[in-house]
């Protein structure tokens, strides 16, 4: 037993050495039950987890298609108000707007320099601007490369309208055709 001048009995370290000691982990069927559990798990919330995806994908995607859009048509009006000659679509008198899927028009850089701006919808539905360095715009033969501005955008022919009544007016109609057809 215990006493003052001898240490106590070392039962308690041997008690706690024999369980300790033992093999430790998981048996067989505890992995199995694990395993099966999990699987159960997984399979309910794996296509709430993919469908989620999907739909962050197409929101993500259709949120860009918006945004090149609206970036587009900021840089059209930017560039329509210091516009000196709008020559497509072309004022055809009698106060009847013209329409259709392009615009031309001749605008100033910011040097003070006139250059030839086309903006034009193409029958794959893709926005697209051309610049001319001849200006007032003629013909687009010298002009640069087109830049690809939107994807998406639905060919109506009714893009851009001309109307002239007591000041000369553009107005833009533009819709995204998105791939789930909305």
């Amino acid at each position: 037993m215990w006493s003052r001048n001898t240490r106590p009995r070392a039962w308690w370290r041997k008690a706690l050495a024999t369980r300790l000691g033992g093999e430790g982990g998981f048996s067989l069927a505890e992995m199995s039950v694990a395993l099966v559990l999990l699987g159960i798990v997984g399979s309910i919330f794996y296509p709430t987890l993919v469908s989620s995806l999907a739909a962050e994908q197409s929101v993500k995607s259709e949120s860009e298609s918006v945004d090149d859009l609206r970036l587009a048509l900021t840089g059209i009006s930017r560039e329509l108000r210091s516009s000196l000659c709008v020559n497509v679509p072309a004022y055809n008198g009698g106060g009847v707007p013209s329409t259709g899927d392009a615009l031309e028009f001749s605008t100033y850089r910011p040097d003070g320099t006139l250059y030839g701006v086309r903006y034009s919808v193409t029958a794959g539905g893709v926005l697209q601007r051309t610049v001319d360095t001849v200006a007032p715009v003629t013909d687009f033969a010298g002009g640069e490369e087109p830049v690809r501005m939107v994807d998406d955008v639905l060919v109506s022919g009714l893009t851009f309208t001309h109307v002239v009544d007591r000041r000369s007016s553009i107005t833009i109609t533009m819709s995204i055709q998105f791939a789930d057809e909305s």
